[in-house]
């Protein structure tokens, strides 16, 4: 944060400045480090908020935004359950190729 808003007043932070502040750190950083960086960055703001520094949080409607931490055409997961096999017997043709992989590999070294 502090290279590109730490050295600006509270105030005089305002939620385009922090939209474009998270699309650089989006092209810089992976997803985690950006996710870190806007929950501190949105608790700071808080802080400000409550000290009646600014009237509100300029962070806080792009830190609700899905595509947070996103790198551009980073079409993954999004969550864990993205990577969930459908049903049982996905899981058993999965371990099945496990298994005659295993065995391939185990006779070619014989």
């Amino acid at each position: 944060m502090l290279p590109t808003l730490g050295h600006l007043p509270v105030a005089m932070i305002t939620a385009g400045l922090v939209d474009r502040a998270i699309d650089e750190w989006e092209l810089q950083y992976g997803r985690s480090t950006v996710k870190n960086s806007v929950a501190a960055l949105v608790l700071v703001l808080d802080e400000a908020v409550r000290d009646g520094i600014i009237a509100r949080n300029p962070a806080k409607d792009r830190a609700r935004r899905r595509t947070v931490g996103r790198s551009p055409g980073d079409e993954g997961p999004t969550g864990p359950r993205d990577l969930a096999l459908p049903d049982k017997a996905a899981l058993e043709r999965l371990v099945a190729g496990v298994i005659e992989a295993a065995d391939t590999r185990r006779t070619a070294t014989w």
